[in-house]
Order: C-alpha cells, then sequence, then structure tokens
C-alpha cells in the first residue's frame, strides 16, 4: 500500500519589494526643474527681443543683421555673420522646444525613473543652460546696435590719412545725438553710405575757391585741389556741408552740394585698430 503524501496548498509568493527612492535626489531633481522653467522663460524673453527688433529695423542702414545688403556692412562677410546669427538662433530654439517637451515629460515620471533617468536630464540641462546663452548675449548685442551704436568698415581713399579702406570704425546714432563741426560724419546718399567730414552746419558761411575753404570768413584750408565749382553760400536750416579729408579723391559737398541733416545717420566715436 503506498502512502499517500498530503500536499499543502501553495502560499503565493510575496512581491518583491521595490527599492526606496532616496528623497534628496527627488529633491534635487525637482530643483533642477524649476532652474531649468526659469532659464526657459529668460530664454523665450531674450529670443523675442531679439526676433522683433530684428523685424522691426530691417532696411536700417546701420543695422548689421540686415537679411538686405542696404546698410553700411554690406559686405560678403557681414552678410555671412547675419545669416550664421540667425541660423544659431534658429537652432538654440529648436533645442529649446525639444527641451521643454522633456520638462513636460519629466513632471509624469514615477519617483523611481525620476531618479533613473536623472544623469541623462542632467545632460541636456547642461546643454540648454549652455545654449541659452546666446539669445541673452544676442539680445544685448541687437539693442545696442539697434538704438546705440553701430560697427562698420571704411571703404575708399576719401578719408585719408584718418581713415584707410578697411578701417573699423564704430558709429554712434543714439539718444541726445548732436553734431558738431569737425565730426566724422555717416551720411545716406540713398544708393550709398558715405563717411565724410562735418565742415560747416546751418547759418554757417561757406566759400570755397581755388584759395581755398573758408568757414565764416575764416581761412580753413589754403588751397583745395581739383575743386568742382566755386562756392559762396549761407548754410540754410537743416542742412550742413562736408568734405572728404582726402581732398584730391573725395566726392563730397564740392559736387553734390549740401546735405539735409536728415540724411545724417550718426558720427564716428572710435576706430577699432586690429593690431
Amino acid at each position: 500500500m503506498t502512502d499517500e503524501i498530503e500536499r499543502l496548498p501553495e502560499t503565493p509568493a510575496a512581491p518583491a519589494e521595490s527599492a526606496p527612492v532616496d528623497p534628496a535626489a527627488l529633491a534635487e531633481d525637482a530643483a533642477l526643474i524649476k532652474k531649468a522653467e526659469r532659464k526657459m522663460l529668460a530664454f523665450a524673453i531674450a529670443s523675442a527681443i531679439v526676433i522683433l527688433i530684428a523685424i522691426l529695423r530691417q532696411g536700417q542702414r546701420l543695422f548689421i543683421f540686415n537679411f538686405t545688403a542696404a546698410n553700411l556692412n554690406a559686405t560678403p562677410v557681414s552678410l555671412f555673420f547675419s545669416y550664421l546669427t540667425y541660423a544659431f538662433l534658429l537652432f538654440t530654439g529648436g533645442y529649446a522646444v525639444f527641451f521643454h517637451a522633456v520638462l513636460r515629460r519629466r513632471r509624469k515620471l514615477d519617483p523611481a525613473e525620476t531618479v533613473r533617468t536623472f544623469p541623462a536630464f542632467k545632460k541636456r540641462y547642461d546643454l540648454f543652460d549652455l545654449l541659452g546663452v546666446i539669445p541673452a548675449f544676442l539680445a544685448v548685442v541687437v539693442v545696442a546696435n539697434a538704438f546705440l551704436v553701430s560697427p562698420a568698415v571704411v571703404d575708399g581713399p576719401s578719408m585719408e590719412p584718418t581713415f584707410f579702406e578697411g578701417d573699423a570704425v564704430v558709429v554712434f546714432h543714439g539718444p541726445g545725438l548732436a553734431y558738431a563741426e569737425g565730426d566724422i560724419v555717416i551720411i545716406d546718399r540713398t544708393d550709398k553710405l558715405l563717411i565724410k567730414r562735418l565742415i560747416g552746419l546751418p547759418g554757417d558761411h561757406i566759400t570755397v575757391s581755388s584759395m581755398g575753404v573758408f568757414l565764416n570768413g575764416t581761412l580753413i584750408e589754403s588751397y583745395v585741389a581739383d575743386f568742382h565749382v566755386p562756392l559762396d553760400l549761407d548754410i540754410p536750416e537743416g542742412y550742413c556741408f562736408v568734405l572728404g579729408d582726402n581732398r584730391t579723391q573725395s566726392n563730397d559737398s564740392r559736387y553734390f552740394g549740401l546735405i539735409s541733416e536728415s540724411d545724417l545717420l550718426g558720427k564716428v566715436v572710435v576706430k577699432i585698430d586690429w593690431f
């Protein structure tokens, strides 16, 4: 007779306990998320400033971020710089959209998954933090360029020996701009921009002859080579008289007459020496 062995009913195995989640790790993740959201807001504001000013200032002759070539910096290098700047802004904007989606998904993760994926999230945050400097920097540069100063490169020999072709200068065109005799100014001639020296202001009397240039009866230059026609005039309100320092190779008021003050875009305040 075979003994029957009574089999006891099997007891279900207890589920394995999940590893405890470190509260400090969760707190670190939450703090990084809040920090990222603040930087995201700053990023959005800076980008909006750059885009808005760039749109409003398109076509301004001294604005270096033009898509058109109608400015003082219409050289292949400057145009390449403008397009490269916008490309960087577009790239950082795309990454910002991606990182925003990362933040939204991250808020829905369970604690264990949050801790597990924190290193990858930290790397993405570090990259966003680095890229976030670009729109902030551009916002400062664009605001300064739009409302205060502009860099420019001298083209032609008309201002030698003060400036030579290829010299870089900074042009001030901001609030409180006032002109005085002797200032070096940027003039809008519609088809191009000129750099000249301001000789006479409204109310001054200018005489140009083979004897020289006279300002209010005072000889300021004893001889002017290659003057176009003799001039003897009072400068009316709203106009000024300009000359190039290199008199023999300058297209200036001796040839095209007085300049309207509305055509003065700014004055040169400093020369940039590369070496």
